[in-house]
């Protein structure tokens, strides 16, 4: 009765723990006046960006991607983290994924141009990836010096696979509806060979959410050969194609107008037909000739192979050894127009409430015109066009009705050509990426009982950033203009993107509007150190590291019309040749140790100092255009740590932690197009702080015979803490729109994730391998993403603090509470000890209830009226499931 009471106590403490944190908004103080940027008395809290993982696969019922690697973890708080709270957009301590390392048989996988852990790129290769070494926070490895998120390295040597042929089906209503996966392994066979080949489908003519498809293809290859006792050589290779369909943010006003009080929400239709609901508009879609047509499109694509050779030195010591190499391509459709209506559905100017009562711009009857369109799904007034979703035929037909004719084409004087010149264009944005590099790893015992772990790894990538037309949709060619450029100077060369090829004739496939490269080195040393004591377990480690990168412009730009180092050009305003190199110097430490109180009761400590270098994704002020780069760049400064109490009972088993993050001289970009400028304005910011702080608690208890209670909670407080500076520019002017400019952010939440997560469950454990457990989740304290520039004294300088329109700009919107119910279950047999089935049910969100779980403030706004461009949202998914069907022959 005592455990029963105990683990009772402690699962109530996880889930109701969050009622005290107070439901409010973040409202600022003064902006003169006050050392606070918001009221002392605000609940401070966290935020988050997250990989959603509805791309859940598998018999064993592991989400793609980050989740199936976190889901591996033994640790409670882990796993309900990835399987129960990816419905809230949950990031594990608020960090994005490039504060966590993800390596392949050692060898980093993390992009150098952004950080992050592209998962994609072995996509629905679930199968394969099931042996992962990984630690979620600081800790030891032998792998790796790791990172503040900790790291994953997956194990896929072909020797390691269980011998034998895997088939499993999958079946649901998330991303993709269909997945089928084969894998094959012989084992390590007498003369020393093994080899596993995998193979995976996944598809979804539309997804969850309306407009959205899925195609997706998985293929892997591995063969070790073990030469003798002392050495193997090992070679895998993978491809992951993907196709998808995406899905936008939307408005509160665009979800309302999209809203159908008729539409019935059937099971049948929630399960089958991809009827997501009122609370999914996707505005990225039409029907073209009465066939669903989406016009943002993103695929990945890059082959990728790895070659190790693990060398057994002596009894004590190994040395791995690895060179790999990867050639691929990401893309992204978008829209393209000149000289026409602004082709998305959504536009602002498109809306309703741009013309409603009391705006700058008030206009009853095209107020009336509009809001009867989008009810109706007529012609909107305002362009012409279809009105909610994007109207292909009408762009095919203005297209094909402009018939143009172009003189001294490619620049050659008298030269002409006719044809229909296309106002409207899909455009394909691709980024080519070439990476190779080494690594390696030695490891040995000392005499003295210190494990002690030497690594050396260095990686070049050079990616070209381009884009190229798509689909012209019925015209003939395209110009290479930028039609926002007329407006600096009345000279033809200005309105060339690319001066050495002007008055260029576009058609489909060719190459316009940037064409760039982005180059970066990277080589690091780390080592470990690592002795066990009768009580005490301890752990040092250090890295030194060396990142260097530089653009090189393949085009020269009208705007900027110099190639960097030819006559004399420097390299910043230039828009063609190599900028000059950024080059930075890094190093980290960290330690730790683990207090083992007795058999069952452990304490561990660990803490860390790790500088980082600036991405190259935020590095320049406009890559598209030019080579400047931001000003004020240094490394990010990292101090955090960590302490945390074990407990492993034969009837109760969990932990307790604490972490406190400190990041600071963080640089900040963002880009955005502004009407009122006619370009893209990219606002960045230097020495920005934020502080992620928090409690961690997982506990399992044996409450029953079989039956076991679950309680998980994440508690936490990410917000900002200074006052960086602002420098705003564009990308059609060297002139600098803003320098130096005071942004009040101190305090104000990063947003973007649940502060406040907690999950309580019961599962059940049958005799003849089944199981089955309900898990009840709850979310809290998600504030929307902020945008900067309305935290500023020129944002509010013609209001005074009692003005009502002071908290309608710098007021932080929280997203509303949530809950959700899962159910998770399954079934195992075994035929003839040769023989597997497994059989696997996950389903989320069993009441349907559709919230938003991720909001951002648009970048460009208006000081006179917030509220024309309002906030926007994306909603979870309802009622969701996947069947998985496994079959194993040994």
């Amino acid at each position: 009765m005592n455990k029963f009471l105990l683990a009772i106590f402690c699962f109530v403490l996880a889930t109701v723990s969050y009622a005290q944190i107070a439901d409010s908004t973040v409202t600022p103080a003064s902006l003169n006046n006050s050392e606070m940027d918001t009221l002392n008395n605000s609940n401070s809290t966290l935020p988050v960006f997250s990989t959603t993982s509805s791309d859940v696969s598998g018999a064993g019922g592991n989400a793609a991607g980050v989740n199936s690697l976190l889901g591996a973890s033994r640790d409670l708080f882990v796993q309900t983290s990835v399987m129960r709270f990816m419905t809230g957009r949950f990031l594990y301590r608020g960090y994005n994924t490039d504060n966590r390392v993800l390596m392949m048989n050692g060898v980093r996988l993390n992009s150098l141009q952004t950080g992050v852990a592209n998962f994609s790129i072995f996509g629905g290769m679930n199968d394969v990836i099931r042996l992962v070494d990984q630690k979620t926070g600081l800790g030891s490895s032998r792998s790796s010096f790791g990172d503040i998120g900790g790291y994953s390295n997956l194990n896929v040597f072909a020797s390691s696979f269980r011998k034998g042929l895997r088939v499993v089906y999958s079946q649901g209503n998330r991303i993709f509806k269909e997945r089928l996966s084969l894998t094959y392994s012989t084992g390590l066979n007498q003369k020393g060979w093994a080899f596993a080949v995998s193979g995976s489908a996944r598809y979804a003519a539309q997804g969850y959410v309306p407009g959205t498809s899925f195609q997706g293809f998985g293929l892997f290859a591995g063969a070790d050969k073990k030469f003798n006792d002392k050495n193997t050589l090992s070679l895998v290779g993978f491809w992951s194609p993907i196709t998808q369909a995406r899905q936008s943010m939307e408005t509160d006003e665009a979800f309302a107008l999209m809203s159908n009080p008729q539409q019935k929400n059937t099971i049948n239709n929630t399960l089958f037909n991809g009827n997501a609901g009122n609370d999914h508009y996707n505005s990225y879609w039409g029907f073209q000739n009465g066939q669903v047509r989406s016009a943002k499109i993103s695929k990945t694509s890059v082959p990728s192979a790895i070659m190790t050779d693990l060398w057994k030195i002596n009894d004590h010591s190994t040395l791995t050894a690895s060179l790999y190499g990867s050639k691929g391509r990401t893309s992204l459709t978008y829209l393209n127009y000149y000289g026409v209506a602004n082709p998305a559905p959504d536009y602002y100017k498109y809306m309703p409430s741009y013309y409603a009562p009391g705006s700058s711009d008030a206009d009853p009857g095209q107020y009336a015109a509009l809001t009867n369109a989008w009810q109706t799904g007529g012609i909107n007034p305002a362009s012409g066009l279809a009105t909610g979703q994007v109207d292909w035929n009408g762009m095919y037909n203005i297209n094909r009705n402009n018939l143009h004719t172009v003189t001294n084409v490619d620049g050659q004087p008298g030269t002409s050509y006719t044809g229909k010149q296309s106002l409207y264009i899909v455009e394909e944005r691709r980024q080519d990426v070439t990476t190779g590099g080494y690594n390696a790893i030695f490891n040995t015992n000392l005499q003295n009982g210190i494990h002690l772990t030497i690594g050396s790894n260095g990686e070049v990538s050079s990616t070209r950033y381009y884009k190229v037309v798509n689909d012209l949709l019925g015209g003939d060619y395209w110009l290479d203009y930028n039609q926002f450029a007329s407006s600096i100077s009345p000279s033809p060369s200005i309105l060339q993107n690319n001066i050495k090829d002007p008055n260029k004739i576009i058609r489909q496939g060719d190459v316009f509007g940037y064409d760039y490269n982005i180059n970066v080195n990277r080589f690091e040393e780390w080592a470990q150190a690592e002795k066990s004591f009768k009580r005490v377990d301890v752990y040092a480690s250090a890295t030194i590291s060396n990142t260097s990168f530089f653009r090189s412009g393949n085009m020269v730009n009208g705007l900027f019309p110099t190639i960097a180092g030819v006559n004399g050009a420097p390299a910043t305003g230039s828009s063609g040749g190599d900028s000059k190199t950024l080059d930075f110097l890094n190093y980290g430490i960290k330690a730790g140790l683990t207090y083992k109180i007795d058999g069952h009761n452990y304490i561990t400590i660990n803490g860390a100092y790790i500088t980082k270098p600036p991405l190259p994704s935020n590095a320049f002020v406009s890559a598209r255009s030019r080579n400047d780069e931001v000003q004020g760049l240094g490394s990010e400064k990292i101090l955090t740590g960590d302490v945390s109490y074990n407990v492993r009972l034969p009837w109760l088993k969990g932990r307790i932690t604490y972490y406190w993050t400190q990041v600071n001289n963080q640089t900040y970009l963002r880009s955005y197009f502004d009407d009122d400028y006619k370009t893209n304005v990219n606002y960045s910011m230097t020495n920005l702080n934020q502080l992620n702080q928090g409690l961690e608690l997982g506990l399992e208890g044996i409450v029953a015979k079989r039956v076991s209670i679950l309680g998980v909670l994440a508690y936490g407080q990410y917000i900002y803490t200074n006052r960086p500076t602002a420098t705003i520019s564009a990308d059609n002017t060297a002139t600098l729109l803003a320098t130096d400019r005071t942004v009040y952010l101190k305090n104000y939440h990063v947003g973007g994730t649940p502060e406040v997560a907690s999950s309580i469950g019961v599962r059940y454990t049958g005799k003849s391998y089944w199981y089955a457990g309900v898990y009840l989740n709850y979310f809290a304290n998600n504030y929307v993403t902020i945008n900067p520039d309305r935290r500023t004294a020129e944002a509010l300088a013609k209001y005074v603090n009692t003005d009502p329109q002071v908290n309608q700009i710098t007021a932080q919107e929280k997203l509303p509470n949530a809950y959700t119910i899962d159910f998770m279950g399954g079934k195992s047999f075994r035929f003839n000890n040769k023989y597997g089935l497994n059989f696997t049910l996950m389903v989320n969100n069993l009441t349907n209830n559709m919230f938003k779980n991720y909001g951002v403030e648009q970048l460009r706004h208006d000081d006179n009226n917030i509220a024309k461009f309002p906030n926007k949202y994306t909603y979870t998914m309802g009622l969701t499931y996947q069947l998985s069907v496994a079959f194993m022959f040994n």
